[in-house]
């Protein structure tokens, strides 16, 4: 049976690295039919990647616990920051390999659940339930893309794959918070969407479908409305009897990089069974960061020849 712990757990999991974004209203239509309106320009938009090319981010997601066993409630509040280096290493045509590195985490929680602060800067301090975030920190994906935000190849390290709960696929977690632009031109305020798989830990796959809005563009970012529908009522978990999930928000890209340049985004998983409830609210924030600290090597000596 699943216990609330596992069940807070994978769903931590699953919002960690499913989560996305939403945004604002369509276009008026016109006051009057004999108004006349230009025909609303079209935007073929495609990742313009450029080698060489750094973003520094900074991702700050609090996460709710509220879990309910029979009489008894009880709330654990997660608050997790994550520094991150995304950089385009090689173009070939429509293509580009990109590289995505974790160079920090704190983390803090404190419930009869999860006691943890902790600081993958700071060696004494201990990620205690959340070990599996130690374990990203220093380690690096590799992903080539198309220009329209296809995944092409992925590689995640063996260490970050050790460290998910069973049964977490983290190559599909990690293609579902890619963004995949419309396969044809399209005009600010106009939509698009794509279906996805949103892995829900041992319980399997869930159908999802991303749905966008093309809130502005220029020549170097976009900014997108996303939101996430998901159908669970194929997902079993053992002691489970429903499970939902919402994802809304909003979201700017960097077009050299693929990567956000900000983001807003609040999702709530709802996890009910015949003994217990869990429910998950997320709220994840992503803004520019400076580049990390590089502790200058030190000189090596040599013997001098004869």
């Amino acid at each position: 049976m699943q216990t609330p712990a596992q069940c807070m757990l994978h769903l931590t999991a699953t919002a960690l690295l499913a989560m996305t974004a939403t945004a604002q209203d369509a276009p008026k239509p016109a006051k009057a039919a004999q108004d006349q309106v230009k025909p609303a320009q079209k935007h073929l938009v495609r990742f313009s990647f450029k080698q060489g090319v750094k973003r520094y981010n900074i991702i700050d997601i609090s996460m709710t616990h509220a879990m309910n066993m029979g009489a008894k409630d009880l709330t654990t509040i997660v608050k997790t920051t994550i520094w991150t280096t995304t950089t385009v290493k090689a173009t070939s045509g429509n293509t580009a390999d990109i590289e995505q590195k974790v160079t920090r985490i704190k983390s803090v929680a404190d419930s009869l659940m999860m006691k943890v602060n902790y600081d993958s800067d700071d060696e004494d301090s201990d990620p205690g339930a959340l070990r599996n975030l130690e374990d990203l920190v220093g380690k690096t994906t590799t992903m080539r893309l198309t220009d329209r935000g296809k995944v092409i190849e992925i590689k995640v390290p063996d260490a970050a794959n050790e460290a998910q709960p069973a049964g977490i696929d983290l190559n599909e977690l990690i293609k579902s918070t890619v963004t995949e632009l419309p396969d044809r031109p399209i005009a600010v305020g106009e939509t698009w969407k794509i279906s996805q798989e949103i892995p829900i830990g041992d319980a399997g796959k869930a159908a999802g479908v991303m749905h966008y809005k093309l809130l502005s563009i220029n020549k170097q970012t976009i900014a997108l409305q996303q939101r996430l529908e998901v159908d669970t009522s194929n997902v079993q978990m053992p002691g489970v009897t429903e499970l939902t999930m919402a994802i809304t928000g909003t979201l700017g890209l960097d077009l050299m990089t693929g990567s956000p340049t900000q983001m807003h985004m609040e999702s709530k998983t709802n996890c009910k069974g015949p003994a217990m409830s869990v429910s998950t609210n997320t709220r994840q924030q992503i803004k520019p960061a400076k580049a990390p600290k590089v502790n200058p090597t030190k000189p090596t000596t040599g013997k001098a020849s004869k």
